[in-house]
Protein backbone atom coordinates (compact mmCIF):
# COMPACT_ATOMS: atom_id res chain seq x y z
CA UNK A 1 0.00 0.00 0.00
CA UNK A 2 1.42 3.43 -1.24
CA UNK A 3 -0.12 6.51 0.15
CA UNK A 4 0.08 9.77 -1.60
CA UNK A 5 0.31 13.78 -0.67
CA UNK A 6 0.27 17.29 -1.98
CA UNK A 7 1.41 20.26 0.11
CA UNK A 8 -1.28 23.76 0.72
CA UNK A 9 -0.30 26.38 2.55
CA UNK A 10 2.50 24.06 4.14
CA UNK A 11 0.21 21.92 5.13
CA UNK A 12 0.29 18.19 4.68
CA UNK A 13 -2.49 16.30 2.75
CA UNK A 14 -2.23 12.22 3.14
CA UNK A 15 -4.42 9.78 1.45
CA UNK A 16 -4.27 6.27 1.99
CA UNK A 17 -4.58 3.25 -0.01
CA UNK A 18 -6.75 5.09 -2.29
CA UNK A 19 -5.07 7.36 -5.01
CA UNK A 20 -7.47 8.42 -6.66
CA UNK A 21 -8.28 10.41 -3.83
CA UNK A 22 -5.40 12.33 -4.74
CA UNK A 23 -4.83 16.29 -4.15
CA UNK A 24 -8.42 16.30 -2.35
CA UNK A 25 -7.41 18.41 1.11
CA UNK A 26 -9.03 18.91 4.16
CA UNK A 27 -7.69 20.73 6.86
CA UNK A 28 -7.35 18.29 10.18
CA UNK A 29 -9.77 18.38 12.51
CA UNK A 30 -9.30 17.52 16.11
CA UNK A 31 -11.54 14.66 17.93
CA UNK A 32 -11.68 13.15 21.30
CA UNK A 33 -13.56 10.10 22.39
CA UNK A 34 -14.45 9.29 25.98
CA UNK A 35 -13.34 6.27 27.13
CA UNK A 36 -15.90 4.37 30.31
CA UNK A 37 -13.80 4.13 32.71
CA UNK A 38 -16.31 3.24 35.39
CA UNK A 39 -17.33 0.46 33.07
CA UNK A 40 -13.42 -1.38 33.27
CA UNK A 41 -12.24 0.10 36.62
CA UNK A 42 -15.61 0.12 38.97
CA UNK A 43 -13.52 2.01 42.16
CA UNK A 44 -11.32 4.60 39.70
CA UNK A 45 -8.33 4.05 38.31
CA UNK A 46 -4.91 3.29 40.48
CA UNK A 47 -1.30 3.64 40.76
CA UNK A 48 1.52 2.16 43.30
CA UNK A 49 4.90 3.21 43.74
CA UNK A 50 5.75 2.95 39.99
CA UNK A 51 2.56 0.66 38.30
CA UNK A 52 -0.25 2.18 37.35
CA UNK A 53 -3.84 1.02 35.77
CA UNK A 54 -4.27 2.19 32.30
CA UNK A 55 -6.81 2.20 29.72
CA UNK A 56 -5.81 2.60 25.63
CA UNK A 57 -7.04 -0.07 23.50
CA UNK A 58 -7.28 -2.31 26.38
CA UNK A 59 -8.18 -2.06 30.31
CA UNK A 60 -4.90 -2.86 31.82
CA UNK A 61 -5.08 -3.22 35.81
CA UNK A 62 -2.15 -3.50 37.53
CA UNK A 63 -2.86 -1.69 41.16
CA UNK A 64 -4.90 -3.72 44.08
CA UNK A 65 -6.18 -1.76 47.09
CA UNK A 66 -7.03 -2.96 50.53
CA UNK A 67 -8.60 -1.37 53.46
CA UNK A 68 -6.21 -1.32 55.89
CA UNK A 69 -8.96 -2.36 58.78
CA UNK A 70 -9.61 -4.70 57.25
CA UNK A 71 -6.68 -7.19 57.40
CA UNK A 72 -5.66 -8.89 60.53
CA UNK A 73 -3.01 -7.02 63.03
CA UNK A 74 -0.04 -7.92 65.34
CA UNK A 75 1.63 -6.29 67.43
CA UNK A 76 5.37 -6.56 67.51
CA UNK A 77 6.39 -4.72 70.63
CA UNK A 78 9.95 -5.20 70.46
CA UNK A 79 10.85 -3.43 67.26
CA UNK A 80 7.82 -1.71 67.86
CA UNK A 81 5.81 -2.20 64.44
CA UNK A 82 2.17 -4.18 63.44
CA UNK A 83 2.35 -6.68 61.85
CA UNK A 84 -0.44 -7.92 59.13
CA UNK A 85 -1.78 -10.54 56.96
CA UNK A 86 -1.14 -10.12 53.43
CA UNK A 87 -3.53 -9.93 50.56
CA UNK A 88 -3.39 -12.75 48.51
CA UNK A 89 -3.09 -11.14 45.03
CA UNK A 90 0.13 -8.93 46.21
CA UNK A 91 3.40 -9.23 44.37
CA UNK A 92 6.44 -10.24 46.59
CA UNK A 93 8.81 -7.86 46.77
CA UNK A 94 12.83 -9.50 46.08
CA UNK A 95 14.16 -8.33 48.73
CA UNK A 96 13.63 -6.22 52.28
CA UNK A 97 15.99 -3.89 51.08
CA UNK A 98 13.77 -2.87 48.75
CA UNK A 99 10.71 -0.72 48.06
CA UNK A 100 7.97 -2.37 47.37
CA UNK A 101 5.13 -0.48 44.77
CA UNK A 102 2.77 0.56 47.51
CA UNK A 103 0.84 3.54 48.03
CA UNK A 104 -0.83 4.71 51.27
CA UNK A 105 -1.97 8.18 52.15
CA UNK A 106 -1.22 7.69 55.96
CA UNK A 107 1.89 6.43 55.35
CA UNK A 108 5.27 6.54 54.24
CA UNK A 109 6.41 4.14 51.90
CA UNK A 110 9.89 2.24 53.09
CA UNK A 111 11.79 -0.53 52.34
CA UNK A 112 11.44 -3.46 55.27
CA UNK A 113 14.72 -3.08 56.67
CA UNK A 114 14.20 0.71 56.59
CA UNK A 115 11.16 1.02 58.81
CA UNK A 116 12.51 3.05 61.54
CA UNK A 117 10.98 6.09 61.67
CA UNK A 118 7.01 6.87 62.70
CA UNK A 119 4.14 6.99 60.47
CA UNK A 120 6.15 4.21 57.85
CA UNK A 121 4.82 1.43 56.15
CA UNK A 122 7.07 -1.56 53.93
CA UNK A 123 6.05 -5.16 52.59
CA UNK A 124 8.35 -8.16 53.35
CA UNK A 125 9.54 -10.43 51.10
CA UNK A 126 6.92 -13.32 52.70
CA UNK A 127 3.92 -10.50 51.54
CA UNK A 128 3.15 -9.31 55.07
CA UNK A 129 2.43 -5.78 55.85
CA UNK A 130 4.36 -3.78 58.89
CA UNK A 131 3.42 -0.27 59.70
CA UNK A 132 5.23 2.11 62.21
CA UNK A 133 2.84 4.17 64.10
CA UNK A 134 3.90 5.40 67.67
CA UNK A 135 0.33 6.60 68.42
CA UNK A 136 -1.12 2.88 69.45
CA UNK A 137 0.24 0.04 70.99
CA UNK A 138 -2.82 -2.27 70.89
CA UNK A 139 -3.93 -4.87 68.04
CA UNK A 140 -7.37 -4.41 68.17
CA UNK A 141 -7.68 -0.74 68.94
CA UNK A 142 -4.99 0.07 65.52
CA UNK A 143 -6.94 -1.90 63.41
CA UNK A 144 -10.25 -0.03 64.06
CA UNK A 145 -8.17 2.90 63.87
CA UNK A 146 -7.48 2.17 60.69
CA UNK A 147 -10.60 1.25 59.11
CA UNK A 148 -11.55 3.32 55.59
CA UNK A 149 -7.42 3.56 55.30
CA UNK A 150 -6.88 2.06 51.72
CA UNK A 151 -3.23 0.36 50.96
CA UNK A 152 -2.49 0.17 47.03
CA UNK A 153 -0.29 -2.51 45.83
CA UNK A 154 0.89 -3.95 43.01
CA UNK A 155 -0.74 -7.14 41.71
CA UNK A 156 1.21 -10.28 41.16
CA UNK A 157 -0.72 -10.87 38.13
CA UNK A 158 -2.11 -8.14 36.21
CA UNK A 159 -5.70 -8.56 34.09
CA UNK A 160 -6.18 -7.44 30.74
CA UNK A 161 -9.70 -6.98 29.55
CA UNK A 162 -10.50 -5.52 25.76
CA UNK A 163 -11.84 -2.45 25.28
CA UNK A 164 -15.45 -3.09 23.53
CA UNK A 165 -16.39 -0.24 20.83
CA UNK A 166 -12.94 1.40 21.04
CA UNK A 167 -13.54 3.91 18.47
CA UNK A 168 -9.72 5.68 19.06
CA UNK A 169 -6.30 4.34 18.76
CA UNK A 170 -3.34 5.92 19.93
CA UNK A 171 0.17 4.87 18.35
CA UNK A 172 3.51 6.69 17.88
CA UNK A 173 4.58 5.21 13.94
CA UNK A 174 7.26 6.49 11.89
CA UNK A 175 6.58 7.24 7.58
CA UNK A 176 9.13 7.04 5.65
CA UNK A 177 8.32 9.48 2.96
CA UNK A 178 9.77 10.70 -0.47
CA UNK A 179 9.04 13.68 -3.31
CA UNK A 180 8.36 12.13 -6.78
CA UNK A 181 8.03 14.88 -9.29
CA UNK A 182 6.68 17.60 -6.52
CA UNK A 183 4.39 14.54 -4.96
CA UNK A 184 4.79 13.68 -1.48
CA UNK A 185 4.78 9.59 -1.31
CA UNK A 186 4.43 7.63 1.97
CA UNK A 187 4.78 3.98 1.97
CA UNK A 188 2.95 3.52 5.24
CA UNK A 189 1.92 -0.47 4.97
CA UNK A 190 3.97 -2.38 7.60
CA UNK A 191 3.04 0.14 10.02
CA UNK A 192 -0.57 0.86 9.15
CA UNK A 193 -1.72 -2.56 8.14
CA UNK A 194 -5.13 -3.49 10.08
CA UNK A 195 -4.80 -0.46 12.52
CA UNK A 196 -7.51 2.27 12.08
CA UNK A 197 -7.14 5.95 14.59
CA UNK A 198 -5.25 8.38 15.26
CA UNK A 199 -2.11 8.82 15.33
CA UNK A 200 1.34 10.65 15.83
CA UNK A 201 3.42 10.35 12.69
CA UNK A 202 6.78 11.39 12.24
CA UNK A 203 7.83 12.06 8.14
CA UNK A 204 11.04 11.05 7.35
CA UNK A 205 11.35 12.81 3.98
CA UNK A 206 14.32 13.39 1.54
CA UNK A 207 13.51 16.19 -0.63
CA UNK A 208 15.24 16.99 -4.53
CA UNK A 209 18.49 17.87 -3.51
CA UNK A 210 18.51 14.61 -0.76
CA UNK A 211 18.46 16.55 2.01
CA UNK A 212 16.75 14.63 5.20
CA UNK A 213 14.25 16.34 7.35
CA UNK A 214 11.29 15.17 9.85
CA UNK A 215 7.93 16.69 10.19
CA UNK A 216 5.26 15.93 12.66
CA UNK A 217 1.33 15.69 11.87
CA UNK A 218 -1.36 13.92 12.93
CA UNK A 219 -2.58 11.17 10.70
CA UNK A 220 -5.82 10.02 10.43
CA UNK A 221 -6.00 6.63 8.85
CA UNK A 222 -9.33 4.83 8.05
CA UNK A 223 -10.40 1.49 6.05
CA UNK A 224 -7.99 -0.44 6.35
Amino acid sequence: MNSYGTTYNNDICINISDSSKNGQYEPYTSSTTSLPISTYFPTGMKSAGSVYDELSDKAITRVGSVDLGSLTWSYDSSTPRFVSSKPNDIKLVSSNNVVANLKCALYNVVHLNGLTGDMSIAESTGGFISVKNTSYTDATTFKSAMSGVYLNYELATYTETDIQNASLVCKDIEVPCYLNNGNLVCDATEELTNESGFFDAKLKIKDSSSVAYSSKFKLHVEDL
